[in-house]
């Protein structure tokens, strides 16, 4: 889908989401919580998404797709990884996260050994880790290696409040939502 037959403007978006990268001789070394802050694996992860949705091919200065560019930053780049490599988590060094892992994986398209490990983690309950947003990002960004789908369906079903959201959170509901869609 183009952002264009939306009404929206393609220059102004890309030079939005450029600019609020890291950027160091021409090259994109990823993307962080604001501009010039310290780079995250899930922000690159989106950002790259981003860049791959265009229906343009952007190219830094020696003629590399910026999308190349993020994902080597994600597949390569230390300061990017928890702390086992090719493992990943919120904050660059810290707790790995199932949810940022699945976000990573899904624009670098790991082989079975290194995204084996998630399918590991998938409780009893059909959630990863008991957890809504973990759950969530298995769904929307791995459903290929889920062991059992109906039931991390199911897991986020029980979760839900009678008002229809997933704790009073409009975030977290949309991602559940996003999440029973797939």
């Amino acid at each position: 889908m183009q952002v264009t037959n939306h009404g929206q403007n393609v220059d102004e978006a890309v030079n939005r989401l450029i600019s609020k990268s890291y950027i160091r001789n021409a090259q994109i070394y990823g993307w962080g919580l604001n501009h010039s802050f310290m780079v995250d694996a899930l922000d690159s992860a989106l950002g790259t998404k981003a860049l791959g949705c265009l229906s343009i091919d952007l190219k830094d200065a020696d003629e590399t797709p910026l999308t190349d560019l993020g994902k080597l930053v994600l597949e390569s780049w230390g300061p990017v990884q928890g702390p086992e490599n090719t493992k990943y988590g919120w904050v660059p060094g810290k707790d790995i996260s199932v949810f940022v892992s699945a976000a990573v994986y899904s624009v670098t398209l790991p082989g079975p050994s290194i995204s084996g490990w998630l399918t590991n983690l998938q409780q009893a309950n059909g959630s990863f880790e008991n957890n809504i947003t973990d759950t969530a990002g298995m769904l929307i960004w791995q459903p290929d290696i889920i062991p059992d789908k109906a039931a991390a369906r199911q897991y986020l079903v029980s979760t839900q409040l009678m008002n229809g959201s997933w704790e009073n959170d409009p975030y977290l509901t949309g991602l559940c939502l996003e999440a029973l869609l797939k």
